[in-house]
């Protein structure tokens, strides 16, 4: 039988997970939010000053339908297109709204038949690759090297009632905000200055989002692979 071990770091315990604890305007919409990486669901139970909790899970997944954004059907594009539907964003040029509805338009991938989807996630540093790539100050290759984060970039999101019945609370311990908040404030300050590096060499050869519109590339286009 196919499973997964998988944490939620939160500020309380939760051994009944619910979809409503999410919100609406999550990465993936409504769903409860999980990682295979510990260390990464203990970042999400802390903020300054104060410690939280990491909870363990065990998935099953042999009876789910889950979208695995990261399999060779899908790209970046398709990823960013769910984000774009679901989280706010503001729009304060008017090439930054053509981008956001044309990736919206031409690469949206429906997550509402899924038990579960995979995917990055997308917190406030990962917004600045975002905005950045969408106004045309990095290149799709750039954007790509950005997000690819290994385990600590990947998050799995529950969205029906059959993924919450296969859902095991297994146990809990604390996530100590004095250790690991400082972790997590390198971790963000690397992918800053990832961010910077990247964003002060242009790629002359790369595709930014104006080559997207301008030929109107679509989502089976050999040059987005």
């Amino acid at each position: 039988m196919d499973r997964l071990i998988v944490y939620h770091g939160s500020s309380g315990i939760i051994s009944m997970p619910q979809p409503s604890l999410s919100s609406q305007f999550a990465d993936f919409g409504y769903g409860f939010y999980l990682s295979q990486s510990k260390d990464m669901a203990a970042q999400w139970a802390v903020s300054p000053g104060a410690s939280g909790f990491i909870n363990k899970y065990e998935l099953k997944t042999e009876n789910l339908n889950i979208l695995d954004l990261y399999s060779g059907g899908f790209g970046i594009l398709n990823w960013l297109s769910i984000v774009l539907e679901n989280r706010m964003f503001r729009i304060s040029k008017a090439s930054f709204a053509r981008g956001c509805e044309y990736i919206k338009e031409n690469f949206y991938t429906d997550i509402s038949g899924y038990d579960a989807v995979k995917g990055c996630r997308a917190d406030e540093i990962y917004f600045f690759y975002i905005n950045a790539f969408l106004d045309n100050k990095l290149s799709l290759g750039q954007f790509k090297r950005l997000m690819n984060l290994g385990p600590l970039g990947e998050q799995i999101v529950l969205k029906s009632e059959k993924a919450f019945d296969e859902l095991i609370f297994e146990s809990f311990e604390g996530a100590d905000a004095a250790y690991i908040y400082p972790r997590k404030k390198t971790r963000n300050d690397n992918a800053l200055a990832a961010y910077y590096a990247e964003i002060d060499i242009p790629d002359p050869s790369g595709i930014y989002m104006k080559n997207i519109l301008r030929e109107e590339m679509k989502a089976d286009d050999e040059r987005l692979k």
